[in-house]
């Protein structure tokens, strides 16, 4: 494509630079990011114990009310969560 002066325009040759250097560019970052390994490590929420006094409240509670349904499963699951989180804490 030539002007009326003899000259090409320089749109077309810049626009295949920049192209050609941007595919390097994410080729490049795409090469390096592929050879690294990241290491995960689990964030554990902290456990705040129960004292004993308010263990004995809760299955003194929970033994005096039997017509409870939901009272004690929220209560399993509670116990089964915090062994979740003693474990996630816990070192191999």
């Amino acid at each position: 494509m030539r002007r009326g002066d003899g000259h090409r325009p320089r749109t077309i040759e810049k626009t295949a630079v920049i192209r050609a250097f941007s595919v390097a560019a994410i080729t490049s970052v795409l090469s390096l990011t592929a050879c690294s390994t990241a290491k995960i490590e689990p964030a554990c929420p902290a456990l705040i114990p129960w004292s004993t006094d308010f263990q004995k409240q809760i299955a003194s509670e929970l033994r005096a009310n039997p017509k409870l349904v939901a009272l004690p499963e929220v209560t399993r699951q509670a116990v089964v969560m915090r062994d979740q989180i003693r474990a996630c804490g816990a070192k191999p």
